[in-house]
């Protein structure tokens, strides 16, 4: 049974982001709270402008890097946004072959609502970044310890995918077979290309 927004607390808010974030997703359908999600892609923007910033950024100058990060948030924003909702259209459309139930609007809001991990994780690397920052320490220096902390970044695309494909069942009344084939598979395929991308700069 879904909790009401009164019965809402910290543990129960704590299950729902670590155990169980479908349910965190089942409130804001419920509730009609889709507007929200869109905190979502501003949150990974400002994290995302920072770490961005302060790996091709070196410098003391802190207003040089803040406005650097500004501009570089402003950007992951939009592209962002844009990068959901084409997602999502591409899902929706996946989803209707396969008799699904969705619309537009649940779709988009669920690949927003995704983001959420990638939020987690990116906030983690930008402590991480703040650290090396302030001590004046070049990653480069750290070798293998610094690919280890980037490659645990894929725990929170893996943890985005498993929220992809549950909420993906539930907007639909899908099985979870059908789900991940038309979840899952596009999102590797432009995962990789925004890594190849990002690689390239």
């Amino acid at each position: 049974m879904t909790p009401s927004m009164g019965q809402i607390n910290l543990k129960k808010i704590i299950h729902i982001i670590f155990r169980n974030p479908i349910e965190g997703f089942e409130l804001f359908l419920i509730y009609d709270k889709y507007k929200l999600v869109y905190l979502f892609p501003v949150l990974f923007g400002i994290v995302s402008g920072i770490n961005r910033s302060l790996s091709k950024v070196r410098t003391q100058n802190l207003v040089y890097l803040v406005r650097h990060s500004l501009i570089s948030a402003c950007l992951i924003i939009v592209f962002v946004i844009l990068y959901c909702f084409v997602y999502a259209k591409i899902v929706l459309f996946i989803s209707h072959l396969l008799k699904g139930l969705s619309n537009l609007k649940m779709t988009f809001s669920l690949v927003m609502y995704s983001l959420f991990p990638m939020i987690i994780g990116t906030t983690l690397i930008l402590v991480f970044q703040l650290i090396l920052y302030f001590n004046d320490i070049q990653p480069q220096s750290l070798g293998f310890i610094n690919v280890l902390i980037y490659g645990f970044y894929l725990v929170f695309i893996l943890w985005s995918l498993y929220i992809l494909v549950t909420g993906n069942a539930l907007i639909n009344e899908f099985s979870t077979l059908k789900s991940f084939l038309s979840s899952v598979g596009i999102a590797v395929v432009m995962i990789a290309v925004v890594i190849i991308v990002k690689m390239k700069h």
